[in-house]
């Protein structure tokens, strides 16, 4: 089934965020207020606390993750976005992130309807600028705050007919992580701010 241009621009307005939520009004950044760190029933984290300010490269004896681990995550998620835009394989997308990721799940859509209907994305490059994880952080349970830009994206048909562009951007993300027995994965993505 073909989907029309526009049902690709709604979903690449869920991409466009940078794979997280919110929303801007007018041309002033958009500051999500943080909420507690205790995990939500689904057992991921709802929010962050304070930004470190030390750096703990490595954990500590109480187990809690180091801040150059949890950057080395957030970072390899990111890579892991700039490379299934290239490939359209959202196979190691789909394996760091939780299927409760509202903003890794709008990305992972929009990457497969991509893939569906043969669709070749250029630019949209995501590069981190800033990284520092928050001292609120169990050895289960950390967050981050992380500002990226991306590049400008064009969307083109198998006909090389555009289907959606869209401006570079620059945004300020909080990344929730959350593990269990198994490697971090990123539980949600929430836009903080948005750069103008």
């Amino acid at each position: 089934m073909r989907r029309s241009a526009s049902s690709v621009a709604v979903v690449l307005v869920a991409v466009l965020a940078i794979g997280g939520c919110g929303r801007s009004e007018g041309d002033q950044p958009v500051v999500v207020p943080p909420v507690t760190s205790e995990p939500t029933s689904s057992g991921a984290p709802s929010a962050a606390g304070t930004p470190s300010s030390a750096s703990s490269p490595r954990g500590s004896a109480t187990g809690k993750p180091g801040d150059a681990e949890l950057i080395a995550v957030a970072v390899r998620y990111y890579e892991a976005v700039n490379r299934a835009s290239r490939t359209l394989d959202s196979t190691e997308l789909t394996a760091i992130t939780l299927p409760s990721c509202q903003g890794c799940q709008a990305q992972l859509a929009f990457l497969r309807q991509a893939a569906s209907n043969r669709y070749d994305i250029e630019g949209g490059e995501l590069r981190v600028l800033k990284r520092r994880a928050f001292e609120d952080r169990t050895p289960t349970t950390a967050s981050l705050e992380v500002e990226v830009s991306s590049t400008r994206m064009i969307v083109h048909d198998r006909r090389g007919n555009v289907v959606h562009e869209a401006p570079p951007q620059r945004v300020t993300q909080q990344v929730d992580l959350v593990r269990d027995s198994s490697p971090w994965q990123v539980a949600e993505t929430l836009i903080t701010k948005r750069w103008r």
